[in-house]
């Protein structure tokens, strides 16, 4: 989905009335010291990158005059930080600010409507306020036929603390963010953070962020994002040809690759716990699973790859067309890294023919590529447990052991006071593999 800058998001709140810092964007130190100068106050240069965190990153500097804005800028422009490299900075007036508060409004999927967010605590991801200040945070679940009302985001301010004499003020800004950029704009996601009380009493939109539904954009042929113009290899090659790609840290050490959304953020969440670092999330199911090789390729190019996991579960996809290409691959680049393969599903059974075959070709080649599916035997594959419907675990927790990562079974906090759910959902599990066709999946039930 179009995710735009901060300079683009923050010309769209000037156009529907959010006020915002006085600024202009820079393409080189040059003009950025033009702008300082123009402005007339101390200013702070900021990267204009499709990405969160940039201050930690080192991506925002503080200037007291033209010149310094000017090195500053050269400092930046040409840079690459978070996987992106800078082409224009923004440069913007040095705010006072008094106090730092949080607006913003996403889509709830699990409730099925907008939710606006409001804390009277800023200038921090909204995560780090949920851990650190969760009293200090309201969510208001919006009814999307009769949307946002004044009242509400009145008494949210309340509750999480805004001062009586900035209510109001906060609310209509509220309201606004709403109304006439998420709804206006078919927004998936918008926020002001930190929105500013300055010590003159103004409340200002010190950053902003916008991202548009792609299937809205036809309604909104006036923007055009330049997010795309600034894709890395790795990302513009997976647009070209139409993967699913994320990425999440180009400096951390596991690439998770899966044939589906579901089982991939499964396996995330999994990684994540353990405190495993992702480098990435990639999807090459549907039409794409025959080009599952050039998808391992693509990942390879990660500087700091300690592993990749590369997760199947064909339906529709062939689990053979995968391992097939996948191998293919591996035999051409002759990574430095381990991949883990986990194949099941449609076409298991000669993926499995595939992978033992090829993994003795790879042990020739020095390579370390591991593999595993619930219906072969320990002996036939090491990782393999036959039978075990932990298909999904037992993967993550090799690949974590190839990274130095001792792992640990966490389940949900809720699974403890329901201990039969997990023996029900094994017994569904075997009963649904023994109507399967394959003889080999009806000898399943036997195992444990």
């Amino acid at each position: 989905m179009p995710y735009l800058l901060e300079y683009e998001a923050k010309q769209i709140f000037r156009k529907e009335g959010l006020t915002t810092p006085e600024g202009e964007v820079a393409e080189t130190p040059e003009q950025a010291k033009s702008f300082a100068k123009r402005i007339g106050k101390p200013v702070v240069i900021k990267i204009q990158i499709p990405a969160g965190r940039r201050g930690r990153a080192g991506g925002v500097k503080f200037a007291e005059n033209p010149d310094e804005a000017g090195k500053a800028a050269g400092e930046l422009i040409g840079k690459e930080f978070l996987g992106h490299k800078v082409n224009k900075v923004l440069v913007e007036e040095k705010l006072d600010i008094k106090k730092e508060f949080y607006i913003g409004v996403v889509n709830d999927r699990a409730a099925k409507s907008p939710a606006v967010l409001i804390s009277s605590e800023g200038g921090m991801e909204i995560e780090e306020i949920t851990q650190k200040f969760p009293e200090k945070l309201a969510k208001i679940n919006v009814d999307i036929f009769k949307g946002l009302q004044v009242f509400q985001a009145r008494n949210a301010a309340r509750k999480v603390g805004i001062p009586t004499e900035l209510i109001n003020s906060v609310a209509n800004m509220v309201y606004n963010l709403y109304w006439r950029i998420y709804r206006k704009y078919d927004a998936t996601f918008t926020e002001i953070n930190p929105l500013c009380l300055t010590s003159d009493g103004k409340l200002i939109a010190a950053d902003a962020r916008l991202s548009i539904d792609d299937d809205a954009m036809f309604r909104h042929k006036e923007i055009i994002p330049e997010t795309e113009k600034y894709l890395n290899e790795r990302e513009r090659h997976a647009k070209e040809k139409g993967y699913i790609y994320v990425e999440l840290d180009p400096n951390a050490e596991i690439a998770c690759i899966s044939n589906g959304a579901g089982l991939g953020m499964t396996v995330m969440d999994y990684i994540n716990e353990a405190g495993g670092r992702l480098a990435c999330f990639m999807d090459v199911g549907g039409r794409f699973y025959e080009l599952a090789g050039d998808a391992l390729k693509m990942v390879l190019t990660l500087p700091n790859l300690k592993a990749v996991l590369f997760h199947v579960y064909a339906g529709l996809t062939r689990a053979n067309v995968i391992a097939k290409s996948v191998c293919e691959a591996i035999k051409e680049v002759k990574p430095k890294v381990p991949i883990f393969i986990q194949v099941s599903g449609t076409g298991e059974k000669g993926a499995i023919e595939i992978m033992k075959k090829e993994s003795e070709e790879f042990k020739k080649m020095g390579l370390t590529v591991e593999w595993c599916s619930h219906t072969v035997t320990g002996e036939e594959s090491p990782s393999s447990h036959k039978g075990g419907v932990d298909v999904i675990e037992t993967p993550v927790k090799r690949v974590l052991e190839l990274c130095g990562i001792k792992y640990k079974r966490n389940p949900p906090k809720w699974l403890p006071e329901h201990p039969e759910w997990e023996k029900t959902t094994r017994e569904i599990m075997r009963k649904a593999l023994s109507l399967r066709p394959e003889p080999e999946y009806k000898e399943l039930a036997k195992y444990e």
